[in-house]
């Protein structure tokens, strides 16, 4: 009798294995969805560390005191998003001075888009329900009116909140990390060697990761900076500021950061060559970026399948928001490595990326 029961509970060992574990992971995407205004801070905290902690490395192995160190990088960081956010405002300002000529513009399109199909602009526009008024006035009044700036407010206000709160667990990560890299050391060479590669090719492969991707988005952003720039086109900064931040986004990003300075540009330039050389150049610098440059330099480090990426992106979009999205990708990429280097999961490995081996 007890011999027929160890059998039937060993042969129910694996389905309840399975169980077990899908209950626990739905549990845990269930908390980070609850306490995402804890989480999201600490995540984005843990990959703003990997970037930076380079910077304070160098430094205090030029003997500068680590205090002063942390100091220079958290002062770094503050500027770049004061200046970010004064250069955004700026060029929103510029742009809602111009409402008229946009409105105007948008008017002039839609129509020569229309007379072929012997549609008048105000025919058409009864028929999809809208009022088009040239007047800027009475557009913003009817958007204020809508109650989306009060909700923009309200996100920008939570925004700011989660900086503030990410920028308090950066200080701390970055302070702490070199201590806290030695007792893991301490700690892994006392307990058990097998976990020490993988804590090591996840921190190693993460922040390899993070510092391409942004010098790559760094680049691209500057690049369509300088274009944008010398052709007179309006919101130039603010352009390239979206491509920077959205190119952490993968297939989404690019394609926002794509769309919407191709409208703009439409709209300020008409059907010109200016606007298809501008036009062509954005395309073109997304592309070089995401299906030339990645691949050879982020490639070798996160070999990720697309499928698995497209599922993480929506995943933690879901869970997380905007931000689930940015952090997307770097989450994948520890989840893939971990699957590498943990013995019972190293064969689904490859169905998250990298090559197929086949033994002989």
């Amino acid at each position: 009798m007890n011999r027929r029961f160890v059998k039937q509970f060993s042969e129910m060992g694996q389905p309840a294995t399975f169980l077990t574990g899908t209950v626990a992971i739905i549990l845990v995407l269930a908390v980070f969805k609850i306490l995402s205004y804890l989480f999201v801070p600490v995540a984005f905290a843990v990959f703003l560390t990997y970037i930076f902690y380079p910077v304070i490395s160098f430094l205090t192995k030029r003997r500068v005191p680590q205090f002063f160190a942390v100091l220079f990088v958290t002062s770094v960081v503050l500027l770049f998003a004061y200046f970010t956010s004064i250069l955004v405002s700026a060029s929103l300002s510029s742009v809602s001075e111009k409402g008229d000529f946009y409105l105007q513009r948008l008017e002039e399109i839609l129509t020569s888009i229309l007379t072929p199909f012997n549609y008048s602009l105000s025919e058409f526009l009864k028929l999809v329900r809208m009022q088009f008024n040239t007047n800027i006035e009475s557009t913003i009044g009817s958007v204020l009116s809508s109650g989306v700036i009060q909700q923009l407010l309200s996100a920008l206000s939570g925004t700011f909140n989660a900086m503030i709160m990410t920028l308090l667990f950066f200080v701390f990560m970055i302070s702490g990390k070199n201590q806290f890299d030695k007792k893991v050391k301490v700690y892994l060479s006392a307990g058990s060697a097998g976990n020490k590669p993988l804590l090591l090719t996840i921190e190693s492969q993460i922040q390899k990761y993070l510092i391409i991707k942004t010098v790559i988005s760094f680049i691209l952003a500057v690049l369509i900076t300088l274009i944008y720039l010398w052709f007179g086109v309006d919101l130039a900064i603010f352009w390239g500021i979206i491509t920077f931040v959205f190119n952490y986004i993968p297939n989404i990003g690019a394609v926002f950061s794509t769309f919407l300075p191709i409208v703009l540009i439409l709209l300020q330039f008409g059907f010109s060559f200016e606007a298809l050389f501008l036009i062509l150049a954005t395309v073109g610098l997304h592309f070089l970026s995401g299906n030339v440059v990645e691949p050879v330099y982020v490639g070798k480090y996160l070999d990720l399948s697309p499928v698995f990426v497209l599922f993480s992106l929506f995943l933690w979009g879901y869970i997380w928001g905007l931000p689930g999205m940015f952090l997307s990708v770097p989450i994948a990429a520890m989840i893939k490595i971990v699957f590498e280097n943990t013995e019972p999961l190293k064969k689904y490995a490859p169905f998250l990326g990298g090559k197929l081996r086949v033994d002989e």
